[in-house]
């Protein structure tokens, strides 16, 4: 079926249905006014279930599509949205600042068609942006199958704010990147980095290409620089260029981030060379990122050598920082807790281990290796109790 005929079919069964509809209860006071920013191409899979998890928090939703072959336009325009053509040039700094063009209100929110706001998100934004006086973005959590990561700012003041570098595209404002404060109330789902998906439409061949392009444009930009290493990390994850060009910003630029060190660590252990993962941790660790992960990291390997008089100060550390946003936080406190009753029963301090093993299964009260290591601990105990006589 033609594209028309299959948009106006989509349209007749939808019905055109008011963007502003009734609203959900929001908090008293001033509402602020947001411009929905979407920048869509061959989205029809998702953009539905996105427009509508947002329609009832903001002033507006602007879509920028940049040569959609499928259905995305006619469900965009069904949902309310303002759509604006605009052809793709191989630059998502470019089409989000099409959509920032277009936008009229105060705060603009920007949103993926591959993602949704999760309940309870809407009401909370806008109890954030009726507090905000400054020119402070927020960063909102994402919950993805990868885990759950810290997004930079999703949601700003429109005014002076423009997109840069062609991949992975951030806000800045006066020529700086956005501040921005973390937003653990706002939430988003995603689906997007599903590898069947992003295969289905060749995204990581794309981001690619698009990352040498934005090289070529910032060749000493260290943002460029680690775009294109992700990208090559994307595509085989052992690619000793990847390695080389993170090595290089981690030195020229001193940046021992934790972004640099996961790549690192990801890459050196696809080669098989624990030893140069270990070398970035511990570079990293001495920088003074210390992370809960990275700690957990440094401990098992001390673990896998028996060295458990050294693991056991850095899971204690680890086990004393709260839980972040980014990651599994849940589950790496239950690995953190699991392994330092390891260690501490490999120190022969039983009681601790029993207690860590105990707090472990709390988490997952069937997991065998905790339960094994309650098993082993609680013979140790019985052993020495006897001993004693």
């Amino acid at each position: 079926m033609p594209v028309h005929s299959r948009r106006q079919s989509i349209l007749k069964g939808l019905g055109k249905a008011k963007h502003m509809r009734r609203r959900r209860e929001v908090p008293a006071g001033e509402r602020p006014r947001i411009s929905a920013c979407i920048i869509a191409k061959d989205e029809a899979r998702c953009i539905g279930r996105c427009l509508d998890s947002i329609k009832d928090y903001v002033t507006e939703i602007i879509v920028v599509d940049t040569g959609s072959t499928d259905d995305t336009v006619a469900i965009a325009e069904s949902k309310g949205a303002k759509v604006h053509h605009f052809p793709w040039q191989d630059s998502f700094a470019l089409a989000r600042n099409e959509a920032l063009k277009h936008a009229t209100c105060e705060w603009v929110l920007v949103i993926d068609c591959d993602e949704t706001l999760l309940p309870g998100s809407g009401e909370a934004l806008i109890r954030l942006l009726q507090k905000q006086k400054e020119q402070v973005g927020l960063r909102p959590v994402i919950h993805s199958k990868k885990g759950v990561f810290l997004l930079s700012a999703r949601v700003f003041r429109r005014e002076g704010v423009e997109y840069r570098y062609r991949l992975h595209e951030q806000p800045t404002f006066e020529g700086k990147q956005v501040a921005a404060i973390e937003a653990p109330q706002v939430n988003l789902g995603h689906d997007g980095d599903v590898v069947e998906i992003r295969d289905q439409f060749g995204k990581i061949a794309r981001n690619l290409r698009i990352a040498k392009l934005d090289l070529e444009d910032n060749p000493e930009d260290p943002h460029a620089m680690l775009n294109h290493a992700w990208s090559l990390h994307e595509e085989d994850v052992r690619s000793v260029e990847a390695i080389r060009i993170i090595e290089e910003v981690r030195q020229k630029f001193n940046m021992k981030s934790e972004h640099t060190t996961y790549l690192l660590l990801k890459g050196y252990r696809a080669q098989g060379n624990e030893e140069a993962a270990q070398r970035a941790l511990v570079e990293t660790l001495e920088f003074g990122c210390r992370h809960r992960y990275f700690l957990f990291e440094r401990a098992k390997y001390f673990v896998s050598k028996d060295e458990y008089a050294q693991a056991v100060p850095l899971l204690d550390e680890a086990m004393s920082m709260p839980e972040e946003n980014g990651g599994h936080p849940q589950e790496l406190s239950f690995m953190i807790t699991g392994l330092r009753g390891v260690a501490r029963e490999g120190v022969l301090d039983l009681k601790g281990a029993q207690a860590d093993y105990e707090l472990a299964r709390r988490s997952k009260p069937n997991d065998a290796r905790i339960l094994d290591g309650l098993s082993r601990v609680s013979k140790k105990m019985k052993i020495l109790a006897d001993a004693r006589g």
